[in-house]
Order: C-alpha cells, then structure tokens, then sequence
C-alpha cells in the first residue's frame, strides 16, 4: 500500500511541476536566457527525487478528507521545490559533485562555462549553483501564495513554510559549523539538528501543509508536529547508521563517508565518550581522514559494537517509533486508510536498509 501511495503521488506531482513553471517560463525568459534554461533544469532535476515531502502534504490533505487536487498538487510541487533548493545548496556547502545519479547542479554549471569558454569555471559554477537554489526556493514560494485558498488560512501555511526553512537554515549552520570545530559536540545539540533540519522539515511540514489545506485545526497539527519529529529523529540515526554499516553499493556513496567528512553524529558522540583514552586517540586520527580505509572502519565498527552504542541506538529509534506509533494510532476524526498508510511508513523508516 505505501509503494502505491507514494509512486502515484510521485507521478502525480511529477506531471503538474512543468506545468507549473511553464506558467512562470515567460517571466524567466523576459529576464535573460539563464531563466528559461533553469526552470527546464529544475522540473528535471526535481523529477529525480523521490519526492517523499510532497507526497507527505497530499497524505496530510487525506488523512483530513481532502482528496487529491489542484491546490493540493500545487502545494506538494512547491515543498519538492522547496528540497530541491536545499539540495542544491547542501552539494555547493559539501563539495558534493554528483547528486542522484548525475552532476550536482553546480558542477553541471561548472561543465556548461566550461564548454562555453566563460574563466574562472569552478566559481561560476559556485556562484550559478546559489542562484538557481534562492530561485527554486522562491519559486516554491510564489506557487504557495498563489494558491486558491482561504486567505487567511494561506497566511498561516505561508508562515509556517518560512518560519520553518529559517529553522532548517539556522540548523544547518549548527551543522556545518560543528565539522569545522576540533571539539566533540553533545548528543543534545546533535538532536536538535536533526529535529530541526529531519524531523521538522522532512516531516511535521508536509504533514502539516497538507492539514491545514484539508481544513484541520490546531490540535490536529500540532500533533502532526510531534510525529513528525519523532520519525525525523529516527530517519536521521538511520542514515547516520546506513552510512556506517551498509555497502556503497546498496547505498549510492563509499560506506563511513561521515566519518570522512567529520559529521557529528549521535553514533559518534556515543562512541567517544564510551571509549578510553587509547581508543580516543585512534579515533582522533581516523575521524575526519579522507584517506580512511577499510581497516579503519572495521576498527569503528567494532568499538561500536562492542561499546554498546549501536544497541543503544536501535533503543532509541524503537523508543521514538512507538511514540509515534501512539499519536498516529490516537489521531481523530482521520481517514482510516491514511493512517495505515502512514503507519507503514513509519514502521518502514525504523527498519529501511537504504
């Protein structure tokens, strides 16, 4: 039932993007010739996600009774613009080059003044990868304050997007910041992020577009809020522990490349402060080494396991499951085959493998 739900909300949004920047292409156009090419690059590159947000606004829209439409649809288009914005920044902040499958947008950018004699292409392609991501971001934001709606309620949907992509900024600074510092970060302040830039982003906002469209009240979403942290948390630690246990190949990118960018994450923190004195001094030399080889990781994975710390990550993320599970299991007045449908995504984020 997920599969389903989430590939025809895939296509669905998927067939309404370009219809939407079509009806902004003129606009671009007007400007210069890089509008134009950029709202072709976006509905493409957007097209490329799996685009889980949006249909997490079409999901909160039915778990309420409002099927899926026009304003639904175009409110999902804008929340996968929204992530493609993100995206688009997080390859520039991680000199990541190549993104679902293909160059990121900067390093396309990168290739095309390359190929078409502009100098100085790395930062052109730097600088155009900015661009195209503040344009995408407000692109979201034009097509949310142009839905037909209720006015007052749009202003509360419109408040709630901007006040949470400011928190999902403010995170990341949090975020970026702590890779730059020698010092170990608390598992306070780890979770913060990922409650801010995961839980709140990923999951409470879509969720919660979606209600407030289908008409649901506060309470309602307020209590789609706190799912949505509590399942944001555990995708989170999830990624943090896919990246260190499973093959690069079943995951898309070379396994323990946290560990080589230096990311502070809660299997760390735990991991440093279980260890002694020898082991932290091992592990000062391997977090943060690009040359990291398999030795070095069977090294991490080991300490790991024998300092208890995945165990005691697979407690939390059961912890933070069933909570969920509680609220999503209490919700009133909600569609009954919604809410099977996110409980099979929320029993699907605890065990994913990818």
């Amino acid at each position: 039932m997920l599969n389903t739900y989430l590939s025809d909300a895939k296509l669905a949004i998927e067939q309404r993007l370009p219809h939407l920047l079509h009806e902004r292409h003129e606009y671009l156009q007007s400007v210069n010739h890089w509008g134009l090419d950029l709202a072709d690059s976006l509905v493409e590159f957007t097209g490329r996600g799996k685009m889980i947000r949006g249909a997490l606004v079409l999901l909160g829209a039915s778990l309420y009774g409002r099927p899926h439409d026009e304003v639904t649809l175009d409110a999902a288009a804008a929340m996968e613009l929204l992530q493609s914005f993100l995206l688009i920044h997080d390859d520039i902040m991680d000199e990541d080059l190549q993104r679902r499958g293909a160059p990121s947008v900067h390093a396309r950018y990168m290739e095309q003044g390359s190929s078409e004699g502009y100098e100085h292409t790395e930062h052109l392609g730097l600088s155009l990868g900015i661009c195209a991501g503040d344009v995408s971001a407000f692109l979201a934001l034009d097509i949310l304050s142009s839905l037909d709606f209720e006015p007052a309620a749009l202003r509360t949907l419109v408040s709630l997007v901007t006040r949470e992509i400011i928190s999902v900024g403010v995170a990341q600074m949090n975020d970026v910041s702590f890779g730059f510092h020698p010092s170990e970060v608390v598992p306070h302040d780890i979770r913060e992020v990922y409650r801010y830039k995961t839980g709140r982003y990923t999951f409470s906002l879509p969720l919660s577009m979606g209600a407030i469209l289908a008409g649901a009240d506060e309470t309602a979403c307020l209590r789609l809020n706190e799912i949505g942290e509590y399942m944001g948390i555990v995708f989170q630690i999830k990624d943090d522990e896919i990246g260190l246990y499973e093959s690069g190949e079943d995951i898309g990118k070379s396994p323990g490349s946290d560990v080589r960018e230096n990311k502070k994450t809660l299997y760390r923190a735990y991991l440093v402060e279980a260890a002694n004195d020898n082991e932290r001094t091992r592990l000062s030399t391997i977090f943060g080494n690009r040359q990291l080889d398999e030795e070095d990781l069977h090294y991490i994975r080991s300490l790991m396991e024998s300092h208890g710390v995945r165990e005691r990550l697979d407690a939390e993320m059961d912890d933070l499951t069933d909570k969920a599970r509680r609220l999503i299991e209490s919700l009133d007045g909600v569609n009954t085959e919604t809410r099977a449908v996110l409980l099979e995504l929320l029993s699907y984020n605890r065990a994913r493998r990818r």
